[in-house]
């Protein structure tokens, strides 16, 4: 049986891209051809076909375009857009998003050239997804996406003011101008277009919320009409939509604009863009999350758009777009392939021949109050409050957007909003973070540095140089690059100018934890400083000219204030869960040597890790009496924590297992010796090994059969729900291993193949 995440029998998986959507597309077809589904098919095109009705003479009417233009749109892009598309579930036809666009069109150009900036649009879109760059159009910032929507929903409330109200219509199409014309005929509003475009408004927002699944479009516009039907009302009064002409009836004519050629085709490309990015943020929700993970194709959605577009502006349509409130609908009742929206471009293509003379009929404000309904829901209030709570930066871009839109127009709005989100980005990404640690009792005075050092850094670092010039200069200053990854010659050059004002008059002054490319900057801009580089905190008693006591607690306590500084916060969500009790997925047993970080070296956030740390990274057979707290721990990580994942991790030039290879340990180090006994009971034989990494590797495997004798392992092994590794860390190298049964050998972790040639060779037992 052909299922919703099948794929074409036999189709190979590393194919042309092209080809591979054909294929995809034929898989489609076939399930849209088949009788699977068909129900579920039928009753989600209907009512999809129900909804689009109004909604589409209503978009039209937005648009400056006859009712018939809208009718036709819907039923050939519907089509065409669900055939060849790359989304299952989307709806595409005429868009309120898309009718302010197609408006100013028309006002500028009229009727006739619209058909050809379709075209053009249609063909701009074809390209793009033929060449693979639809997902490019991901990479504009929600903010702006979010925003042009909103900017568009405010101009259409504003534009469909007058009609709600019954007024005679404007010829102008920006904001202001048809607040002006609204404010001017006010008081000629009728009283009844009124409240049918009230009828209609909030019959769409409560049933949104409280009953999705209705046809609220058709109960928001057919009731004001029956009701226009039954009293009688005066069609100078409550003006009506009137005559229609049917789809497939007539033909457009194609006029090219001539001398605004230049300013046609960038409407064109505004329109491919827009519906582009429309398209493409409403579908792949769509199938990503609600169709059961069906296969989404961005590249083949945009070709079809393109292709609607195209066959749309031939029959006499509109630009079109996939359209989120029929798409959910779609969803929402209980589509499953592409025939859905074919049977809803054809339930509209029905309906427009049979209920013909009462769509004459509609009063224009019921239509309008439809559309101003749906403004609402696009200016995202919700979205902007919600991010104003967590992201200053995003919610300017929005409100920017928005307001540029309403202001001038939307090339306007869109062009703004591109830039000052990429000025945000561009801000954040740049941003340097310096925090100042004022040393006390000889402890010298610590400013850390996170973020990229550059010229848009220099009145930061020179207001920290005026900060440490005002401290006293007898502890010393250390100046923390360790979270800097990148710098310029700017920022270098001011950094320097801070060190030469504090050694001036005889402060001392060092780096610490400057990475290669940093350390090497600073060298280059002053060969003088190269000696104040330090690596480790160590080194810094070389450079401050301090006794090593000085800097071992004054270091926790500093770091102790940076946790609590600049980790804190991030990590409360974190702590706090853990406060009630931790679930560790690995119990990782490693040596206490300090170069050994297993937290750095895998990646893992606090809780994640069960470690256990004892001289050598040994671990006792069950029973044994040596070191019987590594076999609690390890029952306890299993049996209680639920631990499922094991490593042992050795690591280069072991200080354990050379004491231990070398032998003869002095007689005043009792206990040291007292453990060597018992750990030379647990490693390899050391003289079988030439080397001490040798020694190590070889213990690291060794340990492997001291876990398989617990009985918590060995229940959990044949469960299947446990697995056992043995690492290596190389520290000089800065790489981990791991050792490979089939191959006995070490492998790099993570990349077994490309890189074999680097991995040590087989042990020696």
């Amino acid at each position: 049986m052909t299922t919703l995440n099948s794929v074409p029998p036999g189709a190979p998986q590393m194919r042309p891209r092209l080809s591979r959507s054909w294929d995809l597309l034929k898989h489609e077809w076939r399930l849209a051809a088949s009788r699977e589904h068909l129900a579920s098919d039928v009753v989600a095109g209907v009512s999809v076909g129900l909804v689009a009705l109004p909604l589409t003479l209503a978009i039209a009417l937005a648009s400056d375009v006859r009712p018939g233009v809208g009718l036709v749109t819907a039923v050939v892009t519907g089509i065409i857009a669900a055939l060849f598309g790359g989304s299952r579930l989307a709806v595409t036809g005429p868009a309120a998003v898309m009718a302010v666009l197609v408006g100013q069109i028309v006002d500028r150009h009229g009727i006739e050239s619209l058909f050809l900036v379709g075209i053009v649009a249609g063909v701009i879109q074809m390209a793009i997804g033929a060449l693979g760059l639809a997902r490019l159009a991901r990479v504009v910032p929600l903010g702006v996406v979010r925003g042009f929507t909103a900017g568009i929903g405010l101009t259409l409330i504003v534009s469909q003011l007058p009609r709600a109200l019954g007024l005679r219509a404007t010829d102008e199409s920006h904001v202001l101008d048809v607040l002006l014309h609204f404010v001017r005929y006010a008081s000629e509003a009728h009283p009844l277009a009124a409240l049918f475009s009230i009828f209609a408004l909030v019959v769409v927002l409560a049933g949104t919320r409280y009953a999705p699944r209705w046809p609220l479009a058709i109960v928001g516009v057919g009731v004001p009409t029956l009701v226009a039907i039954w009293i009688g009302v005066d069609e100078t009064a409550v003006p009506r939509l009137g005559p229609i002409a049917l789809p497939f009836t007539t033909w457009p004519t194609f006029a090219w604009p001539g001398s605004n050629t230049g300013p046609m085709l960038l409407d064109a490309t505004a329109v491919a863009v827009i519906g582009t990015i429309e398209a493409l943020t409403r579908s792949v929700a769509l199938d990503g999350e609600r169709s059961g993970g069906a296969q989404y194709d961005p590249d083949q959605e945009t070709l079809g758009q393109g292709l609607a577009n195209v066959a749309s502006a031939l029959v006499g349509g509109i630009p079109v777009t996939a359209v989120v409130s029929r798409s959910e609908l779609n969803v929402r009742a209980g589509a499953r392939t592409r025939r859905a929206s074919v049977i809803a471009a054809l339930v509209v293509l029905a309906l427009s021949f049979a209920v013909t003379p009462f769509l004459e009929l509609v009063p224009v404000a019921a239509l309008a109050g439809l559309l101003v309904a749906i403004a609402i829901q696009m200016t995202a209030v919700p979205y902007f409050v919600e991010v104003f709570r967590t992201s200053r930066s995003e919610a300017l871009v929005f409100a920017v957007t928005v307001v540029s839109m309403v202001a001038f127009d939307i090339g306007a709005g869109v062009q703004v909003g591109a830039l000052v989100a990429l000025v945000a980005a561009l801000l954040r990404v740049t941003r340097v973070r310096v925090t100042v640690d004022v040393g006390e009792e000889g402890v010298p005075h610590h400013a850390s540095f996170s973020g990229p050092l550059t010229f848009l850094a220099t009145a930061r670092i020179d207001a920290l140089g005026r900060q440490l010039g005002r401290l006293p200069p007898e502890p010393g200053f250390v100046l923390d690059l360790k979270q800097v990854e990148s710098a310029d010659a700017t920022a270098i050059g001011h950094l320097v100018a801070i060190v030469d004002s504090l050694t001036e008059p005889g402060a001392k002054v060092a780096f610490l934890g400057a990475n290669a490319e940093v350390g090497a900057m600073i060298r280059e801009a002053a060969p003088r400083l190269g000696n104040l580089l330090t690596s480790r905190e160590a080194d810094l008693d070389r450079v401050l000219e301090r006794s090593r006591l000085a800097h071992g607690r004054s270091q926790l306590v500093s770091g102790v204030r940076r946790f609590r500084r600049d980790l804190r916060e991030n990590l409360s969500p974190l702590l706090t869960e853990l406060a009630a009790g931790q679930q560790p997925h690995t119990l990782f047993l490693t040596c206490a040597d300090s170069r050994v970080v297993p937290s750095l070296l895998t990646g893992t956030a606090p809780g994640e890790l069960f470690c256990i740390r004892n001289i050598g990274a040994l671990l006792p057979t069950y029973g044994h009496d040596t070191l019987n707290d590594e076999g609690a721990g390890l029952e306890y990580a299993i049996e209680v924590l639920g631990v499922r994942n094991v490593v042992v991790c050795g690591h280069s030039k072991c200080g354990a297992m050379g004491a231990l290879k070398k032998g003869g340990l002095p007689d005043e180090l009792g206990a040291l010796k007292h453990w060597a006994k018992g750990a030379r009971e647990l490693i390899v034989d050391p003289s079988a090994h030439l080397t001490v990494d040798d020694v190590t590797r070889a213990t690291s495997v060794k340990q492997l059969d001291h876990f398989r004798s617990y009985p918590v392992v060995q229940r959990a092994l044949e469960a299947g729900e446990l697995t056992l590794s043995a690492w290596f860390y190389d520290v000089e190298r800065a790489e981990v291993l791991e050792w490979s049964p089939s191959r006995e050998r070490f492998l790099v972790v993570g990349e077994p193949e490309a890189r074999l040639s680097r991995a040590p060779g087989p042990i020696a037992h």
